[in-house]
């Protein structure tokens, strides 16, 4: 009989109104912590990156009489640029980008002579606008681990040829700028690859990781060379979701 009353007791005790209220407040407080981790998981993330790239290329002389040895001798240059987008969740470890740019790539040259003071130097820049678009793979939680393939459709603007001179006697002439679009293969698209690190705080992030780009088409049309563009180099981004 007292076992009989206890279970009474206890079964009209967690049936109290105060406690039931409890249970459902504490079960609806859960379920909407779940819901808002699954909602952020499927948002989108806005992202702003600068880029250094260490720029050059692939050349080749086609001209029969070898009309373009001189720029055999063309350097690499460093270039910047700039990027905004947003990730697009696909599954918790697997993500897409979509964003617009404005990159540089191109290539140097300097000459100095050994007799006198002279020297000559110019620096081409391809100037270009671009929707990249970046499959993610991603691994990690407040710091993770990232890969990523793409490819990168562009279009060349201009290129922007900077030059400076000095005659023999050492004298300096200010830089001479010129913007040139004729023989330019405007529509270009690169392959991309690379890696990083991400460290995020709330709803944002910070990270850093290393690019690739190989660019597939011919920067040059009407003309008797072959000049394929490609960047290396690095990228510091800032990720925010709202």
């Amino acid at each position: 009989m007292r076992i009989l009353f206890f279970f009474q007791l206890g079964f009209i005790f967690f049936n109290l109104p105060g406690f039931s209220q409890e249970e459902q407040m504490a079960d609806s407080s859960f379920a909407k912590g779940a819901d808002e981790i699954i909602t952020n998981e499927n948002e989108a993330t806005f992202y702003m990156q600068g880029n250094y790239f260490y720029a050059y290329r692939d050349f080749t002389d086609l001209s029969v009489y070898q009309g373009y040895q001189n720029r055999l001798e063309e350097t690499a240059i460093f270039t910047k640029g700039i990027e905004v987008g947003a990730f697009l969740p696909l599954s918790p470890r697997f993500k897409i980008s979509i964003g617009a740019s404005f990159i540089g790539a191109g290539e140097g040259y300097d000459f100095e002579s050994s007799t006198n003071d002279s020297s000559y130097h110019y620096v081409n820049k391809y100037q270009q606008i671009a929707i990249p678009l970046r499959l993610y793979y991603e691994v990690g939680e407040q710091i993770s681990w990232f890969g990523f393939v793409g490819l990168i459709p562009s279009t060349i603007l201009q290129k922007r040829v900077e030059s400076s001179y000095t005659d023999a006697t050492g004298k300096e002439f200010e830089n001479e700028i010129d913007a040139k679009s004729e023989n330019i293969t405007s529509f270009q698209i690169a392959a991309t690859v690379g890696t990083g690190v991400k460290y995020n705080f709330g709803n944002a992030g910070v990270y850093l990781n290393v690019d690739y780009r190989k660019y597939f088409s011919n920067t040059y049309t009407g003309l008797f060379l072959e000049h394929k563009m490609y960047l290396l180099g690095g990228t510091l981004g800032l990720t925010y979701q709202f």
